[in-house]
């Protein structure tokens, strides 16, 4: 019971952390009168709608795959929960290499940024589809392996703001221009790394018991 609870009040947490930032950060770009949507930016916005729906859609339903009762009890359910997740994914992926070639690197110059959030974009595409490729197999074990470290991937979005604001709300920090183009990299690099850690080492410990 003390798992469980454990388990829920985690999922609990992320939930209110995503609806937190969808609120106060994505749902402004569904506004055309945005700020952000100067005559320069426009041509994109198509993009970064597609992007933030995407992301917004697989980080909230994202959760529900881990849930073992859905899973057990409603079989049909969860496979369609993890087709909308994937499709997300692949939606808000590309829109994302395409924003970060054409506005970051070409318009905007920001070469670290973009090679950042195509890095991730990258890595989103590797680990969805890996979990689609371990399950169309009926290796189970693997796909909630990669699903897990999709997730991680997914939650991004949060990790991102967390970290970004984090630093910038540091008043000795020196090196605030760069945080933008630092966050792009650790925000996802970083937990990725530590999730395989944990994964990894949990199959030593087994393997030793």
């Amino acid at each position: 019971m003390n798992s469980k609870l454990f388990v829920y009040s985690g999922w609990a947490i992320v939930w209110t952390l995503a609806l937190y930032y969808i609120y106060t950060n994505a749902l402004r770009y569904f506004n055309p009168s945005y700020e952000i949507y100067t005559p320069d930016f426009k041509p994109y916005a198509p993009f970064i709608v597609i992007h933030v729906a995407g992301g917004m859609t697989a980080l909230l339903i994202g959760p529900l795959q881990f849930f073992t009762s859905l899973r057990n009890n409603y079989p049909r359910l969860h496979r369609r929960i993890g087709r909308i997740y994937l499709t997300s994914i692949m939606f808000a992926g590309v829109a994302a290499v395409y924003l970060a070639i054409f506005d970051n690197i070409i318009r905007k110059k920001e070469f670290i940024f973009a090679t950042g959030t195509m890095g991730m974009a990258l890595a989103w595409f590797i680990t969805a589809g890996m979990a689609f490729w371990a399950i169309k197999k009926k290796n189970f074990s693997q796909h909630k392996e990669w699903m897990i470290r999709s997730y991680v991937l997914t939650s991004n979005f949060i990790l991102f703001r967390l970290m970004f604001y984090g630093l910038l709300e540091i008043e000795d920090f020196q090196f605030k221009d760069d945080i933008g183009s630092v966050t792009a990299w650790a925000s996802w690099s970083i937990p990725l790394l530590i999730t395989e850690f944990i994964l990894q080492a949990r199959k030593i410990k087994n393997s030793i018991a």
